[in-house]
C-alpha cells in the first residue's frame, strides 16, 4: 500500500505539472483579488509616508515609530495590517493563527474585508470545479473553454457541499475551539505557574489543526466524487466518498500528510530565502516582490497536486468497490 501512495503522490506531480496552464489560471484570479486588496493599501501607505524622513527611512530599515502612527490612525481595511504580516515568516505564522481562531477575528474584521474573504470562497469553489475536471478528463483547459464551462456547470453543487462544510468548521469554531480557548483560560487563572496553560494550550491548538485539515481532505474527496463521477447530489457526494475514504483512512491520511510535509519543507525554504533577501533598494525590492508571487504560485501549485493525487488516489479505491 505504501509504494501505491508514494505511486499516487508522484502522478499527482506529473499531472499537475502536465496542466501547468490551470495552475497559471487559478494564480491570475488569486493575484487579481490579492491586487483588489493590496492597491488602496499602497495607496494609504503612500498618502501618510508622503515625502517624509519616515519614507526615506523605511526603504532601508523597517520604522517602528511610523508603522505605529499608522497602526493608531488607520481605519477599516488599514487596521488589519500589523507588524507580523510584513515579514514572509511572520506573515505565515499570523495567519496559522488566524487559522485557529477565525471564529473570533471574522467579527472584528472590517466588512470590506469580510466582503472579499466571502469573494475569495467563491471564487475558489468556482475554480476548483474547473481544476478537478480537467484532471478528471485529461482534456486541455483552454479547448473550446474547457475549464470555465466545468467551472461553471458545477459551480453550485460544489457550492452546495462548500456551505455544508461551512457548517462543519462553525460547530468545530462555536463548539471545540471555544471549550479549548475556555480550558486554557481556566487553567491561567488558576494554576500556579503558566506553563500547564501554555502546553495545553499548544496542544488544543494542533488537536484543532489536525481536525480542521482533516475535514478539508474529506471535503476535497467530496469534490472530487462530486465531479469526476457527475454526482448531482453534494450529500450523497460527501456520504460516498467518506464511507470509502474512512475505510482507508490510514492510507489517505498518508498520501494527505506526505503531500502536507513537501509544502512545509517549500513553506520554510522560501521563508529562509525572503527573510536573507534585503529590500533596501527598488530593484531588491522587485525581486522581492516577484519571489513572493513565486512562492503564492508555489502554495497554488501545491493545493493542485492535492487534488491530483487524491483523485487518483479515489479512483483507484472506487474501482475496488
Amino acid at each position: 500500500m505504501g509504494i501505491k501512495i508514494i505511486q499516487d503522490y508522484l502522478h499527482g506531480w506529473q499531472t499537475t505539472r502536465r496542466f501547468f496552464s490551470v495552475v497559471v489560471i487559478a494564480f491570475v484570479f488569486n493575484l487579481i483579488l490579492g491586487l483588489i486588496l493590496a492597491a488602496p493599501l499602497a495607496h494609504s501607505f503612500k498618502n501618510h509616508l508622503g515625502s517624509s524622513i519616515a519614507s526615506e527611512n523605511i526603504v532601508r530599515d523597517f520604522d517602528y515609530l511610523w508603522w505605529q502612527e499608522f497602526h493608531d490612525e488607520a481605519q477599516g481595511l488599514e487596521k488589519t495590517v500589523e507588524v507580523t504580516t510584513l515579514s514572509p515568516k511572520g506573515a505565515l505564522l499570523n495567519n496559522l493563527e488566524a487559522l485557529v481562531s477565525l471564529d473570533q477575528r471574522l467579527l472584528s474584521f472590517p466588512f470590506s474585508l469580510i466582503l472579499v474573504f466571502l469573494v475569495y470562497l467563491l471564487l475558489q469553489t468556482f475554480i476548483s470545479g474547473g481544476i478537478i475536471a480537467t484532471y478528471a478528463s485529461g482534456k486541455s483547459p483552454f479547448k473550446a473553454g474547457f475549464f470555465f464551462q466545468q467551472a461553471a456547470v458545477f459551480f453550485l453543487r460544489l457550492l452546495g457541499i462548500m456551505l455544508i462544510s461551512g457548517a462543519i468548521f462553525f460547530v468545530l469554531y462555536q463548539g471545540l475551539g471555544r471549550l479549548f480557548r475556555w480550558f486554557v483560560d481556566y487553567l491561567s487563572q488558576t494554576a500556579l505557574s503558566e506553563r500547564p496553560a501554555f502546553y495545553v494550550g499548544l496542544v488544543t491548538k494542533v488537536i484543532l489543526f489536525f481536525l480542521l485539515f482533516f475535514f478539508q481532505m474529506l471535503f476535497d474527496y467530496a469534490r472530487l466524487h462530486l465531479v469526476s463521477l457527475n454526482e448531482k447530489n453534494p450529500l450523497k457526494a460527501i456520504i460516498i466518498s467518506w464511507k470509502r475514504v474512512v475505510a482507508n483512512l490510514g492510507s489517505a491520511l498518508g498520501l494527505y500528510y506526505l503531500i502536507f510535509t513537501s509544502l512545509v519543507i517549500f513553506s520554510l525554504l522560501m521563508g529562509s530565502w525572503l527573510e536573507w533577501l534585503p529590500e533596501n533598494t527598488p530593484l531588491l525590492i522587485i525581486l522581492a516582490f516577484l519571489i513572493n508571487q513565486f512562492f503564492i504560485f508555489g502554495f497554488i501549485w501545491f493545493r493542485c497536486w492535492f487534488y491530483a493525487s487524491q483523485l487518483k488516489f479515489y479512483r483507484r479505491l472506487s474501482s475496488s468497490v
